[in-house]
């Protein structure tokens, strides 16, 4: 599942590397998104699996899990997905440490005695220039209210309070990047209930403009709290850009 245009940004116009089963049929529906579409084994090994997967158990998976209301979301990550590798291939001194989907970024733990659960959409790992960069990814369908929203942000404030990040990854800063299928609005909204949560936490797109821009990290197409204008999500150069991201413990007040 992805964009087609995506799709044809991956595996060009002809798909010269055989990446899919069917290229003439997949390349005839470019003006009409191929939502599904079959990847051959070369195909799939541009898509890192979770260690211990393989390409027919995940397929297997999704075709038991997939339903219509949620084709959006699978969507949306699978943009994501994709993206991350369209960046990884022209970026140097960029790698990518790691990937989990839903499952293997699933959490359940125990804080203060009490069971707690974190459940994001996907977790990537990446390291820019010798700095680890740990991003958790939330899709945004608009079907939440912003309530919601508010009690995953409590999750991931006691995920760093907790200390359960830091035990789990090895690294004591995050960022949580929204990605919402809904317009820019939705996304401004995402912004102002993480500013009264958890500054400096949150940022937030639409997946409009993430299928717009030249690249996901560098575009300024994030909307960060207390930020009147989009952002990149990395800028080069920087001296210290994650420093900016205040979840370290001592800034964060415990979850009530």
């Amino acid at each position: 599942l992805a964009d087609a245009g995506l799709l044809q940004r991956l595996i060009g116009p002809r798909d010269r590397y055989g990446l899919i089963e069917d290229a003439a049929a997949a390349a005839s529906h470019f003006t009409r998104p191929p939502y599904l579409y079959v990847l051959t084994a070369r195909g799939a090994s541009l898509i890192t699996l979770p260690a211990g997967r393989k390409i027919r158990d995940l397929l297997a998976a999704r075709i038991r899990t997939l339903r219509p209301a949620t084709l959006a979301h699978e969507l949306t990550l699978n943009d994501v997905r994709i993206l991350v590798t369209l960046h990884m291939a022209g970026a140097p001194g960029w790698e990518l440490v790691a990937w989990h989907d839903t499952r293997a970024a699933y959490d359940a733990y125990l804080d203060r005695g009490k069971s707690q659960v974190l459940s994001p959409d996907a977790y990537v790992h990446l390291r820019v220039d010798d700095q680890d960069l740990a991003v958790f990814i939330e899709v945004d369908r608009g079907t939440e209210a912003l309530s919601r929203i508010g009690e995953k942000l409590a999750a991931y404030r006691r995920y760093t309070r907790s200390k359960r990040f830091e035990a789990r990854y090895g690294l004591r800063k995050f960022r949580v990047a929204f990605v919402t299928t809904q317009t820019p609005i939705r996304a401004a909204n995402l912004v102002s209930e993480a500013g009264r949560l958890a500054p400096g936490l949150v940022w937030a797109t639409t997946r409009h403009q993430l299928l717009a821009a030249a690249d996901l990290f560098t575009e300024p197409i994030w909307l960060r709290a207390g930020q009147p204008q989009p952002v990149p999500f990395w800028t080069a150069g920087a001296a210290t850009p994650l420093d900016t991201d205040s979840v370290a413990t001592a800034t964060i007040e415990p979850a009530p």
